[in-house]
């Protein structure tokens, strides 16, 4: 009997052993780390984001610049014989309208103009005198490369007389990049133009009237430059074009 007693506790007691080891076990997995693999932490990216294209920008188109003076024309008036040469090379035609001299230059805008005193004449006790080879043809002397030593002497202006006119201008030559036509009502609206004399008939300034003459006549002033009168002869009533003729000369004597 007590060996049997002995034989049940000795089996218990492992019993109670074994069940320990088992639940200390089930601890263990419970506690180990989870050895799952794991997506890697994906870093942040240094890229710059495009932007998306813009539509390109149209400019506003610059507003055209309003009828512009070439003063370079008007500045001819004042200067010397001299100067002309020098500025618009050899002396091509030479004339005497008018009572005066007239004098047209190889690149020259039209007939440049010494009266009276300012030129030396004929029989001078000076010698600024000019030979040149000329051919006369209606009244006018035109240069030209001679056949021989024969030419006529023409007088030329002192050495410090000053062009006080300009005629037969073509009329566009006055405004800066203008070939066409130009409207008397723009020329008014120049900055600093003044109305001299309204457009008129050519024939109310002439008794008789200049044969061949442009019909219309009108006349401007600016300031800055009062010593000129801009006048322009012209077909059309209320516009100017290449055909048209240009003066610039200083105003009358009172």
């Amino acid at each position: 009997m007590k060996k049997f007693l002995c034989f049940t506790l000795l089996c218990a007691l492992f019993l109670t052993l074994l069940c320990g080891c088992s639940d200390k076990d089930k601890q263990t997995e419970n506690t180990e780390p989870d050895t799952t693999a794991t997506e890697p932490a994906t870093e942040p990216s240094t890229e710059t984001p495009t932007a998306p294209p813009t539509e390109p920008t149209t400019e506003a188109p610059t507003e055209p610049e309003g009828l512009q003076l070439n003063m370079d024309l008007l500045n001819d008036i004042g200067l010397t014989y001299d100067q002309l040469t020098e500025k618009y090379g050899e002396l091509i035609k030479y004339n005497s309208p008018h009572g005066g001299y007239a004098y047209n230059f190889k690149n020259g805008h039209g007939s440049y103009n010494f009266y009276g005193a300012d030129v030396l004449i004929a029989n001078s006790a000076y010698t600024y005198y000019n030979k040149l080879y000329i051919t006369k043809q209606n009244n006018i002397y035109y240069n030209h490369i001679p056949n021989d030593d024969q030419g006529d002497f023409i007088p030329i202006p002192k050495e410090d007389a000053e062009c006080c006119s300009i005629e037969d201008i073509k009329a566009t030559d006055i405004f800066v990049n203008v070939t066409d036509t130009v409207l008397i009502s723009d020329i008014k609206n120049i900055d600093g133009m003044i109305v001299k004399s309204d457009t008129h008939e050519h024939a109310l300034d002439f008794d008789p009237p200049t044969p061949g003459a442009p019909k219309y006549v009108s006349s401007f002033q600016l300031k800055g430059y009062d010593h000129i009168i801009i006048t322009f002869s012209h077909e059309n009533f209320d516009s100017i074009d290449s055909d048209s003729i240009l003066d610039l000369h200083f105003p009358p004597k009172r």
